[in-house]
């Protein structure tokens, strides 16, 4: 993974982990993400699903499926699939 600041600017492999770093007025904040990257109709790395525990004991995940018949943004109250792919998101939601 390549990072400036905050911003990703490459994933790689299936699982990982990032930290994301906020300073907002005086305040730092760190967070780690974990995140699942997989192939959409046979891109690599087209599928990305970062996902967290909220310090209220929620769930939330996104995924965004970058191409293909299942491409798009989804969400959900539940982890990420460990091993994901365009076709992985069946129980998510298109909306919160």
């Amino acid at each position: 993974m390549t990072e400036t600041g905050t911003r990703v600017l490459a994933l790689s492999g299936r699982q990982m982990m990032m930290t994301l770093v906020e300073h907002d007025a005086g305040h730092d904040i760190s967070t780690e993400i974990r995140v699942v990257v997989g192939p959409a109709q046979g891109a690599p790395g087209a599928v990305v699903c970062p996902w967290e525990r909220s310090k209220s004991g929620t769930t939330f995940a996104l995924a965004d499926v970058a191409s293909g018949p299942h491409a798009g943004t989804y969400f959900a109250t539940t982890a990420c699939p460990v091993v994901v792919n365009d076709s992985s998101f069946a129980t998510f939601r298109s909306a919160w």
